[in-house]
C-alpha cells in the first residue's frame, strides 16, 4: 500500500510537526507497521518554475526545433537560460513552465544540461502532459500573463505539493485497520506525541425522496457482506477533477478518470471504506444485488481492459 507523506501529515493535530519520512518510517516499522520502501513522488513538481520566453530563433541544425532564451525573473539584467524546444505553440512573451536541470518529471524522466543537435539546452519547456497536470500533449502549457516569474509552478496551480514522499507499506492480514491514510495516521500520531485529526463530514440537505424508494439493495450473503448501503445523488456533472485530487491519486499509483470516480477512490484511500459510483440510468432492474458470482462473466474496467470473474 502506498501513502503520501504530505497527506498523512494533514491528519496530525499539530500542523507544524517536524519529522522526516525516514524517521517516521523507522518508528512505524518498530511498532509493527512495516514500511518496505520510501520514494519521491513521481508527480512532484519540484524544480519546475514559471519562466518567460524573451527570444526565440530557428535551430541551425534542425527544421522543427527552435532555440529559446528564457528568464526566470523580471528584474533588469535577469540571467537568460537557453532551452531548445520542439513545440510550435510558443512565441516571445509567453509565460511557460520550465523544468530546470535536476528535475525529475513523471515517468522518472530526468532533466539535465544537454546538447540537442549541437546546441546546448539548459532545461525543458513543458506541456501539461509532461508535467502530469493534464492530458493535453499538443503543445506547451500556457500560463497566465500575471504569473510571478521564478515561482514554483505548484504554487501557481494551487494545491500542488512541490515535494512529497511516498511510503510503501507491507501490512500483515490482521492489520486491515491500517489500510488507509487515517489508519496509518492513527498509528503514527502517538509516536510523534500528537493526536489524530479526522476529517469532519460535511452536512448536506437530503432530497425529498428516500433512497430506498428509488433503488433497492439486495444482500444475498450477509456473512460475506454484513452491510451494504446506497445513496442516490442527483444534479451531478461529470467532469475533470481538481488538480490537487489528481496529484494525490497519481502519487499513490491511481489514474484519475473523472470527478465521480476520483472522489470515491480518494475517500477509499483516506478512510479505508470502499466505494463505487453507479449510473442510476443503467441499473435496469431497479436494484443492486450483492452476492457471490454464480457464473463466469466478463467485466469491462474503466481502463478499457476486460477481466473474467469466476
Amino acid at each position: 500500500m502506498l501513502v503520501s507523506f504530505n497527506w498523512l501529515k494533514e491528519h496530525f493535530a499539530k500542523a507544524d510537526i517536524k519529522v522526516e519520512p525516514k524517521e517516521l518510517a523507522d518508528k512505524l516499522t518498530m511498532r509493527g507497521v512495516h514500511v518496505a520502501g520510501i520514494k519521491r513522488s513521481t508527480n512532484s513538481l519540484a524544480n519546475v518554475v514559471v519562466g518567460k520566453i524573451v527570444h526565440l530563433e530557428k535551430h541551425p541544425n534542425a527544421d522543427r526545433l527552435r532555440v529559446t532564451q528564457v528568464i526566470l525573473s523580471d528584474e533588469e539584467g535577469a540571467e537568460k537560460h537557453q532551452i531548445v524546444c520542439g513545440a510550435s505553440n510558443i512565441a516571445e512573451g509567453d509565460i511557460v513552465p520550465i523544468a530546470l536541470p535536476g528535475c525529475v518529471l513523471p515517468g522518472d524522466f530526468a532533466i539535465k544540461v544537454s546538447a540537442i543537435r549541437g546546441v546546448e539546452s539548459r532545461g525543458m519547456i513543458c506541456s501539461g502532459k509532461e508535467l502530469g497536470v493534464s492530458e493535453d500533449s499538443e503543445g506547451i502549457l500556457q500560463l497566465p500573463k500575471h504569473a510571478t516569474l521564478g515561482q514554483p509552478l505548484s504554487r501557481l496551480l494551487g494545491g500542488g505539493e512541490s515535494e512529497d514522499t511516498i511510503l510503501e507499506f507491507e501490512l500483515t492480514p490482521n492489520r486491515a485497520d491500517c489500510l488507509s491514510v487515517i489508519g496509518i495516521a492513527r498509528e503514527a500520531a502517538p509516536l510523534l506525541k500528537t493526536t489524530l485529526r479526522e476529517p469532519k463530514p460535511a452536512k448536506f440537505k437530503a432530497g425529498p425522496h428516500r433512497t430506498s424508494s428509488i433503488i433497492k439493495v439486495e444482500v444475498e450473503d450477509t456473512v460475506l457482506c454484513p452491510r451494504y448501503i446506497a445513496r442516490v445523488l442527483d444534479s451531478l456533472k461529470v467532469q475533470e477533477s481538481p488538480d490537487w485530487i489528481k496529484e494525490r491519486l497519481e502519487a499513490v499509483g491511481l489514474k484519475p478518470i473523472n470527478n465521480i470516480v476520483d472522489v470515491t477512490n480518494y475517500i477509499m484511500l483516506e478512510t479505508g471504506q470502499p466505494l463505487h459510483a453507479f449510473d442510476l440510468r443503467r441499473i435496469e432492474s431497479g436494484s443492486i444485488r450483492v452476492g457471490p458470482a454464480k457464473e463466469t462473466r466478463d467485466f469491462t474496467l474503466l481502463s478499457g481492459d476486460t477481466v473474467q470473474i469466476e
